[in-house]
């Protein structure tokens, strides 16, 4: 599990194409991929979520039919606006949620 900041459900609907926040669901195993250097990640490119190389990131866990913004262990945004998601192996810390893009 993350570290909890606080439980909110999310509401991200609504907006222009410009103001509208990507977002997409996860789940806590297959979307995490293959453990690597004791970390498991997720990554979103710039060309995928489609908003400026400097974006906001939310993260939010499924917890018991609600959204919690939560902090993984890392949230890495590269120059080319890719943001990297990172929770450690050590404890299986993955988790199912919501990563939303500003």
């Amino acid at each position: 599990m993350a570290f909890i900041y606080k439980a909110i459900n999310p509401d991200i609907s609504g907006g222009t194409a410009d103001t509208t926040p990507y977002q997409r669901a996860f789940d806590a195993t297959t979307s995490w991929g293959a453990a690597s250097g004791g970390v498991y990640s997720q990554t979103i490119t710039r060309a995928v979520h489609g908003k400026s190389v400097t974006p906001i990131v939310q993260v939010y866990e499924l917890d018991t039919g609600n959204y919690e913004l939560v902090l993984p262990n890392s949230i890495d945004i590269d120059t080319s606006g890719n943001v990297t998601i990172t929770v450690t192996e050590n404890n299986n810390t993955r988790f199912e949620g919501r990563i939303v893009i500003l």
